[in-house]
C-alpha cells in the first residue's frame, strides 16, 4: 500500500510540474507578444511627440508610422506561438497592425490628392481598428494575467 501511495505522489508531482511548465510556456509567449506591442507603442509615441512639437505633421512621420506598423506585424507573425488562444491574438494583432499601415498610407494618399472621401474612409477604418485593438488588448491582458 505504501508503494502505491509513493507512486501516486510521484505522478501528482509530475503532473504539477507539467501544469506549471505549460503555464510558464504560455506566460513566456504572452510576454513576447506584449513586448512587441509595448515596443510598437513606444516607437509610435516618439513619432507623435515629434509631430506635436512641429507646426505641421509631415508625411515622413506618417511613413515612419507605416514602417513601424509593418515591422510590428512581421515580428508578431514570426513568433513561434503554440497556445491556441494566443495564436488567435497573434493573428488579430498582425491584421490590426496591417490595417493601421494601410489606413495611414490611405491618409497620406488622400492628403496628396486632396480627397476628403478617401481621408474620411481612412479615418473611419482607423477608428474601427482602434476599437478592435482595445478589445484584443483587454482580452489578451485578461488571458495572460490568469
Amino acid at each position: 500500500m505504501r508503494q502505491k501511495y509513493k507512486s501516486w505522489l510521484v505522478v501528482t508531482k509530475i503532473l504539477a510540474l507539467l501544469i506549471v511548465g505549460c503555464r510558464n510556456n504560455v506566460t513566456t509567449q504572452c510576454n513576447l507578444i506584449v513586448t512587441i506591442a509595448n515596443d510598437t507603442n513606444r516607437q509610435l509615441s516618439q513619432i507623435t511627440q515629434v509631430d506635436r512639437s512641429s507646426s505641421v505633421q509631415d508625411s515622413q512621420s506618417w511613413s515612419r508610422a507605416i514602417t513601424i506598423f509593418d515591422q510590428a506585424a512581421a515580428q508578431i507573425e514570426a513568433l513561434q506561438i503554440k497556445d491556441e488562444q494566443l495564436l488567435v491574438y497573434q493573428r488579430e494583432l498582425a491584421e490590426l497592425w496591417q490595417t493601421y499601415a494601410r489606413t495611414t498610407n490611405d491618409a497620406i494618399d488622400a492628403r496628396a490628392i486632396k480627397s476628403l472621401a478617401t481621408l474620411t474612409k481612412a479615418n473611419n477604418d482607423t477608428q474601427e481598428a482602434d476599437q478592435k485593438l482595445l478589445s484584443i488588448t483587454k482580452q489578451l491582458n485578461s488571458y495572460c494575467g490568469e
